[in-house]
């Protein structure tokens, strides 16, 4: 791999060589013991030598910690910082904190990556000249799944800022959310002064799409790099009321981000999201109060919808018991 740069005063030729440009790799890990290892072994290996790990315990109360330091005295690249918990968001911006690099990524403590992952990402954002690359990634339960042949590039998308934005939710909705998956100019977070909002869930909703706002030019790959592996007992994966609030109050939160902004195809995808995030929501939780109040959210919501599901919206809130009870039956059977 090789960079070519070109000096301000257009006489020499420089090139910098593969291993000279610092990427910052953050990993946010709280009581993930039987999964960190495999992570930070896909890490460890990557291609691209010249990274910075900076592995965040964010108040483990199981091993994750130990495991961490165990790494830093093996490979002079780990920097380990311990901190009480405040959450995922938390970890990831004291890792912003003191990150070096001219890249950052972002990887979370029980997921993996191929091998390839920073040095096709690097090689794209530089190629290119862009503030974001994203590429492809897996979902499930594989403890070992293999990338090969997976890793090679034969689709490629730049965009402006504007234009990603405008498109949001729409072609590459299930690459653009999620704050891994994805390499960025350190200078985003660090000259923008960006950070994830503290709490322990939804953050990505809240802040990845004032992230594309300040780029300037986004690129989408169909490479698949990263595997988000699934676990019954992960912060993402279990939901309480609380949650639910906290969560429909994010969506609506970025939503009206979109409509201010003039992002108007945006803006009607992600309101057809939130009137079906409060449908479901509605239909997994039990307290009666929260029923009365997400089915009154969605009928004040529903008010400003005019697109061609609006039929179908009117029918589910008209029957919204009986959806729910449909739901909980055939959830109860699988």
């Amino acid at each position: 791999m090789m960079f070519a740069y070109v000096e301000k005063d257009g006489m020499n030729k420089m090139e910098k060589k593969e291993n000279t440009i610092l990427v910052s790799v953050v990993v946010p890990i709280y009581n993930v013991e039987n999964y960190l290892e495999r992570c930070l072994k896909s890490i460890i290996n990557q291609s691209y030598k010249n990274i910075e790990i900076i592995l965040v315990d964010d108040g483990s109360s199981d091993n994750s910690g130990k495991i961490c330091d165990n790494y830093a005295l093996s490979d002079k690249r780990v920097i380990v910082i311990h901190q009480s918990n405040i959450g995922a968001a938390g970890a990831r911006n004291a890792g912003i904190e003191i990150s070096n690099g001219e890249f950052i990524c972002f990887i979370d403590s029980d997921d993996y990556i191929s091998e390839k992952y920073i040095q096709i990402l690097l090689e794209t954002i530089v190629n290119e000249k862009s503030d974001i690359v994203i590429c492809n990634y897996i979902t499930g339960k594989n403890d070992a799944y293999s990338f090969h042949n997976k890793t090679s590039i034969s689709k490629k998308q730049t965009y402006t800022s504007g234009e990603a934005l405008n498109n949001w939710h729409g072609k590459y909705k299930d690459q653009e959310t999620s704050p891994c998956n994805k390499i960025y100019r350190t200078s985003l977070f660090k000259e923008g002064l960006l950070r994830y909002p503290l709490g322990l869930f939804c953050e990505d909703v809240l802040i990845l799409h004032k992230i594309f706002e300040k780029a300037k030019y986004v690129t989408f790959i169909d490479a698949t790099l990263y595997y988000y592996f699934e676990r019954k007992k992960s912060v993402s994966r279990s939901l309480n009321d609380e949650k639910i609030v906290f969560e429909i109050n994010a969506q609506k939160e970025r939503m009206n981000w979109f409509k201010d902004k003039g992002y108007t195809n945006a803006y009607e995808r992600l309101l057809s999201k939130v009137l079906k995030y409060y449908l479901l929501r509605f239909c997994q939780t039990d307290s009666g109060e929260l029923c009365k109040s997400l089915l009154e959210g969605y009928d004040e919501l529903l008010e400003s919808y005019v697109g061609g599901e609006k039929m179908f919206f009117l029918f589910c809130g008209k029957n919204a018991y009986f959806i729910r009870k449909l739901y909980r039956i055939v959830e109860h059977t699988r």
